[in-house]
């Protein structure tokens, strides 16, 4: 999510079943998390790798538990259709 603009910020990252609701005509999305709780996440560079400690640090910014025990990678745990 690119929070600049109207708060001057940055990209952050928001986990999809975190989205209440999103209206494209309005350009807004609704969340489930505060607006504080989304200016101060931790910058996302697209450029960069998402790894297991950065995915623990965004979630537990804002306060979700961890969806997966460690030691369990992603491909494993989501079921392949």
């Amino acid at each position: 999510m690119d929070t600049s603009n109207g708060w001057l910020g940055h990209k952050v990252l928001i986990a999809p079943q975190w989205i209440d609701e999103m209206s494209w005509t309005d350009s807004k999305v609704y969340l489930q998390l505060s607006r504080q709780a989304v200016k101060d996440a931790p910058p996302y560079e697209v450029s960069g790798k998402l790894d297991r400690e950065d995915e623990i640090a965004i979630y537990k910014h804002y306060g979700r538990p961890i969806y997966r025990p460690a030691g369990v990678e992603f491909e494993t745990a989501v079921p392949r259709l």
